[in-house]
């Protein structure tokens, strides 16, 4: 693909209806949860996939289970329970307009130069566009959106709630487009991210992705962008070879 999105993504650094087989979910889940200590984010209306599992109350806690979006608001204390038992908390599945107001509220916590309504409209509803909402009961905490056009897969989106960085929820977002990438014979992932980005970028070079040009002035303050890739392996006789019909150019930001 040749067209590029100015965005930066945001990391930390996207069951059949999330789109990935049952084994594949859960093995993301589980590399996600041995590595606890990797950094993440910047940052339902869902009709199908997984069911919300039960909420879990924080370790030491007197009381009930604690419905699990209250772990969001004020006073937030995200070291009360685990990464473990925060992710396992957590439903991941296909978003799409009808939860626009939940991804516009996203937008607005991690983003300065935002897209807008209609901007997200419009990508939601290309064919070859893959979003998926990470949930935290009713409240969105996670959201990924790519492009995937085989062989290729251009990351445009990868938000995580502010008071939820550096729990892995970033990297499992990651994981699971990595998978679906696969799935859908995507060899290649593509992203930018913003020259400074220190914690996006130690969290794609944990993942393998590597440098591989710089996108000057690509954000709207002047500021340069690292494209970053990464190979996945292909299977004999894959198509390795971008089609010449690209995809139209996604909304800039500023």
């Amino acid at each position: 693909m040749t067209s590029q999105p100015k965005r930066t993504p945001v990391p930390a650094p996207t069951g059949d209806g999330d789109g990935k087989p049952e084994r594949l979910r859960d093995s993301a889940k589980a590399q996600t949860t041995e590595a606890i200590t990797v950094e993440t984010g910047t940052a339902e209306t869902g009709t199908t996939g997984l069911a919300a599992p039960g909420p879990v109350a924080p370790a030491g806690s007197e009381g009930g289970a604690v419905a699990r979006e209250a772990w969001l608001e004020p006073p937030f204390n995200q070291k009360e329970i685990s990464d473990r038992e925060l992710l396992a908390m957590t439903s991941l599945r296909p978003i799409d307009v009808s939860s626009m107001k939940e991804i516009l509220k996203m937008e607005r916590l991690c983003h300065v130069d935002q897209w807008s309504q209609e901007n997200f409209t419009a990508e939601l509803l290309r064919p070859f566009t893959l979003a998926k909402g990470l949930w935290l009961g009713q409240s969105l905490v996670g959201m990924s959106l790519s492009w995937i056009v085989p062989p290729e897969c251009h990351l445009l989106n990868l938000m995580i709630h502010p008071k939820l960085w550096g729990r892995g929820l970033g990297r499992y977002l990651m994981l699971d487009l990595i998978e679906s990438a696969k799935a859908k014979q995507a060899y290649k992932i593509l992203l930018e991210v913003k020259v400074g980005n220190k914690r996006a970028e130690r969290l794609y070079e944990r993942l393998g992705f590597t440098g591989s040009g710089l996108r000057r002035a690509y954000y709207s303050d002047g500021s340069n962008a690292i494209l970053m890739s990464l190979e996945l392996p292909a299977p004999p006789g894959a198509r390795l070879t971008a089609t010449k019909r690209q995809p139209p150019r996604p909304p800039s930001r500023g």
